[in-house]
């Protein structure tokens, strides 16, 4: 009994020891383990608000903020933020050629990502303090970075995209594809904030714009209830010529508007449709409604820039709807007003570089009017101050896509110009280099059609200017080019009126050039296909 009772109590004590071993050992353990979670914890969180911060300090609605509102201070503040990256560099680099762990290395490059994303982040809130514009497109931006950075895909997505090369762009893409949308975001705003990413892409001319409709189609599938993302679908089918599509989804936004703001957007891309489609009653009430809109809250607010900027787009619109019905005077008052509105607007920012290009167009307007009515040195000097515009915002963003169309255009306007003074040979080189600046947009992103257009038009001015020169070789050579350009527009979209319209007069030029070479017959075809069209 008592040999029983000895046992019971070693098992006893043995047990007990046991425990306390146990619970000793647990104690210790977790004195390391615990804080070296929370540590990990914290080195996650720091990495991805640094990438959310660079993401937005990289972006070209940044840089276009910084373009405006440059200044003593902000200067410095980016100065601050260049520094810190390089310095987060310099230690990426220690690193690489690093032999083994160098976990002094590490800690310092810890210490240098937080304060370049806190640099980042101070320069990023201070531009969006001093630019209303900026502070909406800010938050749209780190939003969309914000959900990505939350999943392994999304911030190797980021750390890619940050790289800010087209290699690593195509990588990014690469992930993004193969995994975030492999696996189908059930959220609409998901994809939303990948889309916003492509758009920003697309604006420098390293996105497709058939890329980017792909991921809108996605995200209007999932959500349809967003005003905005119907009007960013509508402009984008315009793009690439799918007029059908494009009205159909202006027309659910402006089911869908929310304020009055919303539906004077709707209208304006339900008249913009309606022009491209030759149908101008019908572009005049959108363009009216549109404008009756604005009208009232420019009145109610008459300090808010955005509204009047609304407003003197409005203007255009109805000047360009005044044009193609022939009435000159009512186009050239339409443009005046707006030219005015935009010129205010200028004065009170002149670093704002939307409200330049505003202006450039305006001048553009103004000139072709002078243009249509014979006063040709009127028409010059308006093309030349839209010019020197382009030129300006070009030079300072050689990779926006739109200022590059832009100064294309612009080059074309002074060829005509010089082609009615008579000077052939200046004519020849702004439309050359129209043409170069055309070929380029048009092979960085074939999927949009209103490049493809102005690629065909350059050939054809070149092309005139081969006839005048008595080049008819050259000449032919030109019209063909266009001439299959213009086939493939409008198989794309038969309902496009301006592609029909360019496709007659591609064949009506190839008819001159078979008159001018004798081949009477080949002209009568090609006179006859462009007379079938054009009915």
């Amino acid at each position: 009994m008592n040999t029983l009772r000895i046992k019971y109590a070693e098992q006893s004590n043995y047990a007990l020891t046991s425990k306390i071993k146990f619970l000793f050992i647990f104690l210790l353990l977790s004195s390391f383990v615990l804080p070296a979670a929370a540590e990990a914890q914290q080195r996650r969180t720091a990495a991805q608000s640094n990438l959310v911060a660079t993401n937005a300090y990289q972006a070209q609605a940044t840089l276009n903020a910084y373009k405006r509102q440059a200044g003593a201070k902000i200067n410095g503040l980016r100065a601050e933020a260049e520094a810190a990256r390089a310095q987060v560099k310099r230690i990426k680099n220690q690193l690489s050629k690093a032999t083994g762990q160098n976990s002094a290395l590490v800690r310092d490059l810890r210490k240098a990502e937080q304060a370049a994303a806190d640099a980042q982040i101070v320069f990023t809130e201070q531009l969006a303090q001093r630019d209303a514009e900026y502070a909406r497109e800010r938050k749209r931006i780190i939003q969309s970075a914000t959900s990505l950075s939350k999943t392994d895909a999304g911030r190797r997505f980021l750390e890619l995209k940050n790289e800010a090369s087209p290699e690593a762009w195509e990588k990014a893409k690469t992930i993004v594809q193969e995994e975030l949308l492999a696996r189908r975001y059930v959220l609409a705003e998901e994809y939303r904030s990948v889309a916003a990413q492509y758009l920003d892409q697309r604006a420098i001319g390293l996105e497709s714009t058939a890329a980017v409709i792909e991921l809108y189609k996605e995200v209007v599938s999932l959500d349809d209830s967003n005003h905005w993302d119907w009007i960013e679908l509508s402009r984008l089918y315009q793009d690439i010529g799918d007029l059908n599509k494009a009205s159909n989804a202006a027309q659910h936004s402006l089911e869908i508007a929310a304020d009055d703001r919303d539906k004077s957007l709707s209208y304006e891309s339900l008249g913009d449709i309606a022009m491209k489609q030759g149908q101008l009653a019908n572009a005049q009430r959108s363009y009216e409604a549109m404008l009756e809109i604005r009208k009232q809250l420019a009145a109610v607010d008459e300090s808010n820039a955005l509204y009047q900027r609304d407003l003197s787009i409005s203007y255009d619109r109805l000047g360009d709807i005044a044009v193609a019905q022939g009435q000159l005077a009512n186009a050239q008052r339409s443009y005046e007003v707006g030219l005015e509105i935009r010129k205010q607007l200028v004065a009170a920012d002149k670093s704002n570089a939307d409200y330049q290009r505003d202006l450039s167009v305006s001048y553009n307007k103004i000139g072709d009017i002078a243009k249509s009515q014979g006063q040709l040195v009127d028409a010059k000097r308006s093309y030349e101050a839209g010019l020197e515009i382009r030129k300006q915002l070009a030079a300072v963003d050689e990779s926006n896509a739109l200022y590059q169309r832009d100064l294309s255009i612009s080059y074309d306007r002074l060829g005509d110009i010089a082609v009615a003074q008579g000077q052939l040979a200046n004519a020849q080189r702004s439309y050359e280099a129209g043409l170069e600046i055309a070929k380029r947009l048009a092979a960085a992103d074939e999927s949009n059609a209103q490049y493809q257009r102005d690629l065909s038009i350059s050939y054809d001015s070149l092309g005139d200017i081969a006839v005048a020169q008595g080049q008819l070789a050259n000449a032919q050579r030109s019209y063909e080019v266009g001439l299959e350009i213009a086939k493939r527009l409008v198989a794309a979209d038969e309902s496009n009126a301006d592609y029909q319209r360019d496709l007659s007069v591609s064949y009506n030029k190839i008819g001159d050039i078979a008159v001018a070479q004798g081949q009477l017959a080949n002209a009568q075809r090609s006179y006859e296909v462009g007379l079938e069209i054009a009915k």
